[in-house]
Protein backbone atom coordinates (compact mmCIF):
# COMPACT_ATOMS: atom_id res chain seq x y z
CA UNK A 1 0.00 0.00 0.00
CA UNK A 2 2.58 2.57 0.58
CA UNK A 3 3.97 1.98 -2.81
CA UNK A 4 0.67 3.07 -3.95
CA UNK A 5 0.43 6.07 -1.48
CA UNK A 6 3.86 7.56 -2.87
CA UNK A 7 2.21 8.13 -6.31
CA UNK A 8 -1.09 10.03 -5.20
CA UNK A 9 -0.83 13.87 -4.64
CA UNK A 10 -0.68 15.72 -1.25
CA UNK A 11 -3.97 16.05 0.29
CA UNK A 12 -5.74 19.26 0.72
CA UNK A 13 -7.06 20.94 3.67
CA UNK A 14 -10.94 21.17 4.06
CA UNK A 15 -10.26 25.07 3.61
CA UNK A 16 -7.85 24.57 1.28
CA UNK A 17 -9.96 22.01 -0.80
CA UNK A 18 -12.77 24.52 -1.60
CA UNK A 19 -10.41 27.40 -3.27
CA UNK A 20 -7.77 25.00 -4.61
CA UNK A 21 -7.50 25.39 -8.80
CA UNK A 22 -9.08 23.14 -10.91
CA UNK A 23 -6.67 20.67 -12.47
CA UNK A 24 -6.84 17.65 -15.08
CA UNK A 25 -8.28 15.36 -12.75
CA UNK A 26 -11.05 17.76 -11.36
CA UNK A 27 -12.01 18.26 -15.53
CA UNK A 28 -12.44 14.22 -15.70
CA UNK A 29 -14.59 14.30 -12.53
CA UNK A 30 -16.48 16.58 -14.42
CA UNK A 31 -16.77 14.51 -17.48
CA UNK A 32 -17.67 11.61 -15.47
CA UNK A 33 -20.17 13.24 -13.63
CA UNK A 34 -21.47 14.69 -16.81
CA UNK A 35 -21.98 10.84 -17.64
CA UNK A 36 -23.69 10.44 -14.48
CA UNK A 37 -26.29 13.00 -15.57
CA UNK A 38 -27.23 11.77 -19.20
CA UNK A 39 -27.59 8.24 -18.24
CA UNK A 40 -30.29 9.65 -15.70
CA UNK A 41 -31.98 12.03 -17.76
CA UNK A 42 -32.97 10.04 -20.12
CA UNK A 43 -34.58 7.46 -17.85
CA UNK A 44 -38.26 8.21 -18.79
CA UNK A 45 -41.51 7.20 -20.71
CA UNK A 46 -43.81 8.11 -22.98
CA UNK A 47 -47.79 7.89 -22.85
CA UNK A 48 -49.03 4.17 -23.99
CA UNK A 49 -45.31 3.12 -24.26
CA UNK A 50 -45.00 -0.78 -24.42
CA UNK A 51 -43.21 -1.81 -21.36
CA UNK A 52 -40.21 -3.99 -22.52
CA UNK A 53 -39.59 -3.77 -25.84
CA UNK A 54 -37.02 -5.58 -27.84
CA UNK A 55 -33.79 -5.03 -29.69
CA UNK A 56 -35.09 -6.42 -32.76
CA UNK A 57 -38.32 -3.47 -32.00
CA UNK A 58 -36.68 -0.50 -30.41
CA UNK A 59 -38.63 2.86 -30.77
CA UNK A 60 -37.85 6.45 -30.89
CA UNK A 61 -37.13 6.28 -26.51
CA UNK A 62 -35.74 2.53 -26.64
CA UNK A 63 -32.89 4.19 -29.25
CA UNK A 64 -32.03 6.81 -27.22
CA UNK A 65 -31.74 5.09 -24.15
CA UNK A 66 -29.68 2.49 -25.69
CA UNK A 67 -27.45 5.33 -27.62
CA UNK A 68 -26.96 7.23 -24.55
CA UNK A 69 -26.32 4.00 -22.20
CA UNK A 70 -23.75 2.91 -24.92
CA UNK A 71 -22.19 6.40 -25.27
CA UNK A 72 -21.63 6.64 -21.76
CA UNK A 73 -20.18 3.59 -21.34
CA UNK A 74 -17.49 4.24 -24.15
CA UNK A 75 -16.67 8.06 -22.35
CA UNK A 76 -16.06 6.10 -19.26
CA UNK A 77 -13.83 3.49 -20.64
CA UNK A 78 -11.71 6.42 -22.53
CA UNK A 79 -11.74 8.04 -19.10
CA UNK A 80 -10.63 5.25 -17.17
CA UNK A 81 -7.69 5.37 -19.72
CA UNK A 82 -6.70 9.06 -19.77
CA UNK A 83 -6.00 8.79 -16.33
CA UNK A 84 -2.17 8.86 -15.46
CA UNK A 85 -0.94 9.38 -11.96
CA UNK A 86 -4.17 8.62 -10.46
CA UNK A 87 -5.31 5.28 -8.53
CA UNK A 88 -4.27 2.69 -10.33
CA UNK A 89 -7.00 0.87 -12.28
CA UNK A 90 -6.04 -2.53 -10.48
CA UNK A 91 -6.26 -0.96 -7.25
CA UNK A 92 -9.79 0.30 -8.25
CA UNK A 93 -11.02 -3.36 -9.14
CA UNK A 94 -9.40 -4.47 -5.89
CA UNK A 95 -11.98 -2.52 -3.78
CA UNK A 96 -14.81 -3.18 -6.37
CA UNK A 97 -14.01 -6.32 -6.89
CA UNK A 98 -17.35 -8.17 -5.65
CA UNK A 99 -19.22 -5.81 -7.88
CA UNK A 100 -17.62 -6.97 -10.84
CA UNK A 101 -17.84 -10.21 -9.91
CA UNK A 102 -21.59 -9.75 -9.38
CA UNK A 103 -21.69 -8.22 -13.21
CA UNK A 104 -19.90 -10.67 -14.76
CA UNK A 105 -22.30 -13.69 -13.17
CA UNK A 106 -25.12 -11.35 -14.02
CA UNK A 107 -23.91 -11.26 -17.93
CA UNK A 108 -23.69 -14.77 -17.88
CA UNK A 109 -27.48 -15.64 -16.52
CA UNK A 110 -28.50 -13.86 -19.87
CA UNK A 111 -27.69 -17.40 -21.28
CA UNK A 112 -30.65 -19.19 -19.02
CA UNK A 113 -33.21 -15.81 -18.92
CA UNK A 114 -36.78 -16.14 -20.83
CA UNK A 115 -36.39 -12.50 -21.95
CA UNK A 116 -32.80 -12.48 -23.02
CA UNK A 117 -32.90 -8.96 -24.47
CA UNK A 118 -34.46 -7.49 -21.44
CA UNK A 119 -31.47 -9.19 -19.21
CA UNK A 120 -28.47 -8.13 -21.49
CA UNK A 121 -30.17 -4.37 -21.89
CA UNK A 122 -30.39 -3.79 -18.18
CA UNK A 123 -27.18 -5.49 -17.76
CA UNK A 124 -25.65 -3.00 -19.90
CA UNK A 125 -26.81 -0.18 -17.82
CA UNK A 126 -25.60 -2.22 -14.38
CA UNK A 127 -22.12 -1.82 -15.97
CA UNK A 128 -22.65 0.97 -16.98
CA UNK A 129 -23.18 2.01 -13.64
CA UNK A 130 -20.67 -0.08 -11.81
CA UNK A 131 -18.09 1.74 -14.72
CA UNK A 132 -19.29 4.59 -13.30
CA UNK A 133 -18.41 3.99 -9.68
CA UNK A 134 -15.01 3.05 -10.52
CA UNK A 135 -14.35 6.19 -12.60
CA UNK A 136 -15.06 7.98 -9.86
CA UNK A 137 -13.20 6.17 -7.03
CA UNK A 138 -9.73 6.34 -9.27
CA UNK A 139 -10.50 10.65 -9.83
CA UNK A 140 -12.04 11.48 -6.07
CA UNK A 141 -9.14 12.42 -4.04
CA UNK A 142 -9.29 15.54 -1.94
CA UNK A 143 -11.88 17.16 -0.02
CA UNK A 144 -12.95 19.17 -2.59
CA UNK A 145 -13.70 16.98 -5.04
CA UNK A 146 -16.00 14.93 -2.81
CA UNK A 147 -18.20 17.88 -2.17
CA UNK A 148 -17.77 18.75 -5.95
CA UNK A 149 -20.04 15.12 -6.33
CA UNK A 150 -22.62 16.28 -3.89
CA UNK A 151 -23.42 19.24 -5.30
CA UNK A 152 -23.29 17.33 -9.02
CA UNK A 153 -25.83 14.94 -7.54
CA UNK A 154 -27.99 17.31 -6.19
CA UNK A 155 -28.16 19.66 -9.01
CA UNK A 156 -28.88 16.40 -11.49
CA UNK A 157 -31.38 15.67 -8.91
CA UNK A 158 -33.06 19.06 -8.99
CA UNK A 159 -32.89 19.64 -12.55
CA UNK A 160 -34.52 15.92 -13.09
CA UNK A 161 -37.62 16.80 -10.53
CA UNK A 162 -37.98 20.65 -12.34
CA UNK A 163 -38.85 18.42 -15.52
CA UNK A 164 -40.65 16.15 -13.20
CA UNK A 165 -43.04 18.77 -12.39
CA UNK A 166 -43.48 20.67 -15.36
CA UNK A 167 -44.53 17.40 -17.06
CA UNK A 168 -46.92 16.82 -14.05
CA UNK A 169 -47.99 20.53 -14.32
CA UNK A 170 -48.87 20.63 -18.16
CA UNK A 171 -50.65 17.17 -18.55
CA UNK A 172 -52.61 18.17 -15.48
CA UNK A 173 -51.31 15.60 -13.05
CA UNK A 174 -50.79 12.79 -15.80
CA UNK A 175 -47.56 13.33 -16.41
CA UNK A 176 -46.22 11.93 -13.17
CA UNK A 177 -48.92 8.97 -12.06
CA UNK A 178 -48.52 5.38 -11.44
CA UNK A 179 -50.60 4.15 -15.04
CA UNK A 180 -49.18 3.34 -18.50
CA UNK A 181 -49.51 6.82 -19.52
CA UNK A 182 -47.75 9.05 -17.32
CA UNK A 183 -43.83 9.96 -18.46
CA UNK A 184 -42.97 9.36 -14.79
CA UNK A 185 -44.02 6.95 -12.55
CA UNK A 186 -44.69 8.24 -9.18
CA UNK A 187 -42.17 6.48 -7.57
CA UNK A 188 -39.08 7.43 -9.59
CA UNK A 189 -40.66 10.84 -8.66
CA UNK A 190 -40.46 10.47 -5.08
CA UNK A 191 -36.89 9.01 -5.09
CA UNK A 192 -35.35 11.41 -7.66
CA UNK A 193 -36.91 14.44 -5.05
CA UNK A 194 -36.19 13.02 -1.87
CA UNK A 195 -32.78 12.30 -2.83
CA UNK A 196 -32.30 15.61 -4.00
CA UNK A 197 -33.25 16.99 -0.73
CA UNK A 198 -31.09 15.16 1.19
CA UNK A 199 -28.34 16.25 -1.04
CA UNK A 200 -28.67 19.88 -0.85
CA UNK A 201 -29.15 19.28 2.72
CA UNK A 202 -25.56 17.53 2.78
CA UNK A 203 -24.33 20.39 0.33
CA UNK A 204 -25.66 23.18 2.26
CA UNK A 205 -25.02 22.11 6.11
CA UNK A 206 -22.44 20.07 5.85
CA UNK A 207 -20.37 21.43 3.29
CA UNK A 208 -21.38 25.45 2.95
CA UNK A 209 -20.03 27.48 0.03
CA UNK A 210 -21.75 30.63 -1.78
CA UNK A 211 -22.84 28.35 -4.58
CA UNK A 212 -24.30 25.86 -2.07
CA UNK A 213 -25.99 28.80 -0.26
CA UNK A 214 -27.46 30.50 -3.51
CA UNK A 215 -29.02 26.96 -4.95
CA UNK A 216 -30.42 25.42 -1.55
CA UNK A 217 -33.67 27.27 -1.43
CA UNK A 218 -34.59 27.17 -5.54
CA UNK A 219 -33.35 23.43 -5.18
CA UNK A 220 -35.88 22.59 -2.15
CA UNK A 221 -38.86 24.55 -3.43
CA UNK A 222 -38.48 22.32 -6.91
CA UNK A 223 -37.88 19.77 -5.08
CA UNK A 224 -40.99 20.10 -2.62
CA UNK A 225 -43.04 20.65 -4.92
CA UNK A 226 -42.35 17.26 -6.88
CA UNK A 227 -42.18 15.33 -3.66
CA UNK A 228 -45.76 16.12 -2.87
CA UNK A 229 -47.30 15.40 -5.82
CA UNK A 230 -45.66 12.22 -6.55
CA UNK A 231 -48.37 11.02 -3.47
CA UNK A 232 -45.40 8.96 -2.47
CA UNK A 233 -46.35 6.88 1.03
CA UNK A 234 -42.62 5.21 1.88
CA UNK A 235 -40.93 8.54 1.73
CA UNK A 236 -43.08 10.32 3.77
CA UNK A 237 -42.14 7.97 6.88
CA UNK A 238 -38.74 7.32 5.83
CA UNK A 239 -36.85 10.63 5.11
CA UNK A 240 -37.75 13.54 7.71
CA UNK A 241 -35.88 10.99 10.55
CA UNK A 242 -33.02 10.81 7.65
CA UNK A 243 -32.88 14.56 7.39
CA UNK A 244 -33.42 15.51 11.19
CA UNK A 245 -29.92 12.95 11.11
CA UNK A 246 -28.07 15.08 9.26
CA UNK A 247 -28.99 18.23 10.58
CA UNK A 248 -27.89 17.03 13.88
CA UNK A 249 -24.37 15.71 12.48
CA UNK A 250 -23.90 18.94 11.56
CA UNK A 251 -24.41 20.52 14.89
CA UNK A 252 -27.13 22.34 13.63
CA UNK A 253 -29.04 22.40 16.64
CA UNK A 254 -30.59 25.99 16.22
CA UNK A 255 -32.17 25.08 13.05
CA UNK A 256 -34.20 22.43 14.28
CA UNK A 257 -35.29 24.04 17.41
CA UNK A 258 -36.63 26.56 14.38
CA UNK A 259 -37.99 23.98 12.14
CA UNK A 260 -39.87 21.97 15.09
CA UNK A 261 -41.43 25.38 16.61
CA UNK A 262 -42.56 26.14 12.72
CA UNK A 263 -43.90 22.61 12.66
CA UNK A 264 -45.81 22.49 15.93
CA UNK A 265 -47.14 26.21 15.00
CA UNK A 266 -47.87 24.51 11.39
CA UNK A 267 -49.64 21.24 13.47
CA UNK A 268 -51.83 23.49 15.49
CA UNK A 269 -53.44 25.80 13.06
CA UNK A 270 -54.21 22.21 11.09
CA UNK A 271 -56.18 20.91 14.10
CA UNK A 272 -58.09 23.95 14.32
CA UNK A 273 -58.60 24.97 10.73
CA UNK A 274 -58.73 20.94 9.41
CA UNK A 275 -59.66 18.51 12.10
CA UNK A 276 -60.46 16.38 9.59
CA UNK A 277 -57.26 16.14 7.93
CA UNK A 278 -59.13 16.36 4.55
CA UNK A 279 -56.14 18.41 3.33
CA UNK A 280 -53.67 15.94 4.02
CA UNK A 281 -55.55 13.17 2.39
CA UNK A 282 -55.68 15.41 -0.42
CA UNK A 283 -51.84 15.74 -0.88
CA UNK A 284 -51.01 12.00 0.09
CA UNK A 285 -54.52 10.44 -1.60
CA UNK A 286 -56.88 8.95 0.37
CA UNK A 287 -56.77 5.78 1.70
CA UNK A 288 -59.83 4.12 -0.79
CA UNK A 289 -58.17 5.80 -3.76
CA UNK A 290 -54.57 3.92 -2.56
CA UNK A 291 -56.39 0.39 -2.13
CA UNK A 292 -57.94 0.79 -5.86
CA UNK A 293 -55.32 2.74 -7.88
CA UNK A 294 -54.07 0.99 -10.59
CA UNK A 295 -57.01 -1.22 -10.37
CA UNK A 296 -55.55 -2.89 -7.41
CA UNK A 297 -57.87 -5.00 -5.18
CA UNK A 298 -58.77 -4.69 -1.69
CA UNK A 299 -56.13 -7.76 -0.56
CA UNK A 300 -53.97 -6.11 -2.50
CA UNK A 301 -54.07 -2.97 -0.27
CA UNK A 302 -54.02 -5.28 2.62
CA UNK A 303 -50.56 -6.64 1.72
CA UNK A 304 -48.72 -4.36 1.37
CA UNK A 305 -49.76 -2.80 -1.88
CA UNK A 306 -50.24 -6.32 -2.91
CA UNK A 307 -46.70 -7.06 -2.40
CA UNK A 308 -46.48 -10.20 -0.68
CA UNK A 309 -48.65 -11.27 -3.65
CA UNK A 310 -45.83 -10.50 -5.87
CA UNK A 311 -43.43 -11.68 -3.12
CA UNK A 312 -45.27 -15.31 -3.22
CA UNK A 313 -45.37 -15.59 -7.02
CA UNK A 314 -41.88 -14.80 -7.59
CA UNK A 315 -40.54 -17.35 -4.92
CA UNK A 316 -42.28 -20.26 -6.17
CA UNK A 317 -40.36 -19.65 -9.85
CA UNK A 318 -37.04 -18.96 -7.80
CA UNK A 319 -36.91 -22.01 -5.79
CA UNK A 320 -36.69 -23.89 -8.79
CA UNK A 321 -33.40 -22.02 -9.67
CA UNK A 322 -32.05 -21.58 -6.60
CA UNK A 323 -28.17 -21.25 -7.05
CA UNK A 324 -28.32 -19.30 -10.65
CA UNK A 325 -31.33 -17.27 -10.42
CA UNK A 326 -34.08 -16.78 -13.34
CA UNK A 327 -31.71 -14.50 -15.22
CA UNK A 328 -30.92 -10.76 -14.66
CA UNK A 329 -33.42 -8.18 -14.40
CA UNK A 330 -36.26 -11.57 -14.71
CA UNK A 331 -38.12 -12.76 -11.85
CA UNK A 332 -39.99 -15.53 -13.44
CA UNK A 333 -39.66 -18.74 -15.71
CA UNK A 334 -41.62 -17.21 -18.64
CA UNK A 335 -40.67 -13.12 -18.28
CA UNK A 336 -44.07 -13.03 -16.87
CA UNK A 337 -45.39 -12.35 -13.22
CA UNK A 338 -49.47 -13.20 -13.03
CA UNK A 339 -50.58 -11.17 -10.27
CA UNK A 340 -53.10 -8.12 -10.44
CA UNK A 341 -54.82 -9.89 -13.41
CA UNK A 342 -51.82 -7.72 -15.28
CA UNK A 343 -48.90 -10.34 -16.27
CA UNK A 344 -45.60 -8.99 -16.99
CA UNK A 345 -41.93 -8.63 -15.71
CA UNK A 346 -42.17 -7.24 -11.97
CA UNK A 347 -39.72 -6.02 -10.57
CA UNK A 348 -39.64 -7.92 -6.55
CA UNK A 349 -40.04 -4.30 -5.15
CA UNK A 350 -37.33 -5.43 -2.29
CA UNK A 351 -33.70 -4.86 -2.99
CA UNK A 352 -32.04 -8.45 -1.54
CA UNK A 353 -35.15 -10.28 -3.23
CA UNK A 354 -34.88 -8.43 -6.62
CA UNK A 355 -30.61 -9.71 -6.69
CA UNK A 356 -31.73 -13.41 -5.42
CA UNK A 357 -34.53 -14.41 -7.56
CA UNK A 358 -32.59 -12.62 -11.08
CA UNK A 359 -28.62 -13.78 -9.92
CA UNK A 360 -29.61 -16.73 -7.56
CA UNK A 361 -27.91 -17.57 -4.05
CA UNK A 362 -24.61 -17.11 -6.05
CA UNK A 363 -25.02 -13.57 -7.86
CA UNK A 364 -26.28 -12.34 -3.91
CA UNK A 365 -23.15 -13.83 -2.19
CA UNK A 366 -20.61 -11.45 -4.81
CA UNK A 367 -22.97 -8.74 -4.82
CA UNK A 368 -22.86 -8.55 -0.74
CA UNK A 369 -19.52 -9.55 -1.17
CA UNK A 370 -18.33 -6.31 -2.95
CA UNK A 371 -20.06 -4.30 0.30
CA UNK A 372 -16.57 -5.59 2.26
CA UNK A 373 -14.13 -3.59 1.41
CA UNK A 374 -15.40 0.02 0.44
CA UNK A 375 -17.26 -0.63 4.22
CA UNK A 376 -14.14 -1.02 5.91
CA UNK A 377 -12.64 2.03 4.46
CA UNK A 378 -16.29 3.49 5.11
CA UNK A 379 -16.27 2.51 9.45
CA UNK A 380 -12.70 3.47 9.49
CA UNK A 381 -13.46 7.12 9.15
CA UNK A 382 -17.17 6.85 10.44
CA UNK A 383 -16.05 8.81 13.65
CA UNK A 384 -12.74 10.86 12.84
CA UNK A 385 -13.33 14.64 13.84
CA UNK A 386 -11.86 15.75 9.98
CA UNK A 387 -13.36 16.61 6.74
CA UNK A 388 -12.83 12.71 5.41
CA UNK A 389 -15.30 11.75 8.84
CA UNK A 390 -17.62 14.49 7.60
CA UNK A 391 -17.92 12.94 4.02
CA UNK A 392 -18.19 9.09 5.66
CA UNK A 393 -20.88 10.59 7.89
CA UNK A 394 -22.60 12.16 5.18
CA UNK A 395 -22.32 9.33 2.60
CA UNK A 396 -23.79 6.98 5.39
CA UNK A 397 -26.70 8.81 6.43
CA UNK A 398 -27.50 8.86 2.88
CA UNK A 399 -27.22 5.31 2.46
CA UNK A 400 -28.97 4.46 5.26
CA UNK A 401 -31.97 6.11 3.11
CA UNK A 402 -31.29 3.63 0.21
CA UNK A 403 -31.49 0.71 2.74
CA UNK A 404 -34.67 1.92 3.97
CA UNK A 405 -36.32 2.67 0.57
CA UNK A 406 -35.24 -0.76 -1.07
CA UNK A 407 -37.05 -2.38 1.70
CA UNK A 408 -39.81 -2.26 -0.61
CA UNK A 409 -38.15 -1.05 -3.70
CA UNK A 410 -35.76 -2.37 -6.32
CA UNK A 411 -33.12 0.91 -5.27
CA UNK A 412 -29.66 0.69 -6.25
CA UNK A 413 -30.45 -3.39 -7.60
CA UNK A 414 -32.71 -2.12 -10.63
CA UNK A 415 -32.27 -0.63 -13.55
CA UNK A 416 -30.81 2.97 -13.97
CA UNK A 417 -32.57 5.04 -11.51
CA UNK A 418 -31.94 7.98 -8.78
CA UNK A 419 -31.18 5.06 -6.48
CA UNK A 420 -28.75 3.51 -8.24
CA UNK A 421 -26.76 6.51 -9.88
CA UNK A 422 -26.58 7.97 -6.03
CA UNK A 423 -25.46 4.71 -4.81
CA UNK A 424 -22.62 4.22 -6.99
CA UNK A 425 -21.20 7.56 -7.19
CA UNK A 426 -21.23 7.08 -3.95
CA UNK A 427 -19.72 4.07 -3.74
CA UNK A 428 -16.90 5.54 -5.69
CA UNK A 429 -16.56 9.23 -3.61
CA UNK A 430 -16.42 6.48 -0.70
CA UNK A 431 -13.48 4.25 -1.91
CA UNK A 432 -11.33 6.97 -3.26
CA UNK A 433 -11.06 9.90 -0.67
CA UNK A 434 -11.71 7.29 2.65
CA UNK A 435 -8.52 5.80 0.69
CA UNK A 436 -6.71 8.44 0.35
CA UNK A 437 -7.48 9.11 3.97
CA UNK A 438 -6.09 5.56 4.85
CA UNK A 439 -3.18 6.39 3.22
CA UNK A 440 -2.37 9.87 4.74
CA UNK A 441 -2.95 8.07 8.16
CA UNK A 442 -0.57 5.57 7.36
CA UNK A 443 2.21 8.05 6.14
CA UNK A 444 1.76 9.79 9.54
CA UNK A 445 2.19 6.90 10.98
CA UNK A 446 5.70 5.88 9.66
CA UNK A 447 6.69 9.20 9.97
CA UNK A 448 6.15 9.26 13.58
CA UNK A 449 7.57 5.61 13.75
CA UNK A 450 11.07 6.91 11.93
CA UNK A 451 11.34 9.51 14.59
Amino acid sequence: MSSIGAETPELLSFKDAQTAPVEKGSFLLILAMLGAWTLLLFVFSTPFRDTHPTLSNLDLVGSSKVLTRLSTLAMLLSLNLMMVRKMPIKTGVFYLFGFFMFAAWAVLTVLWSPLPDVSFGQWVSLFSMTLLGLTIARLVETDRDAQFVFLMLGMLFTTRSGIMFMAWALTGGSGISRLEDSFFHSTDAAETATLGLLMMLVCNFGFPTPITRALFLPSVAILLATFVVAQNRLTVFITPPVAVVVLLMYGNRNLLVKLAFLGSVGGLLLLIFDPAMESINAALGSTEDYAVRAGNSERDFSTLSGRTELWEAIWRDYITRPWIGLGFFITSRTGTVDVWHDPQNYRAHNQVFQVLATTGAIGLTLFLSGFFLPGKLLLSNLTQPTPAGRIARSVAAVFSWLILWGLLNSSFCGPINASGITFWCLLGLTVGRMRQEYLRRETEMKIAAAK
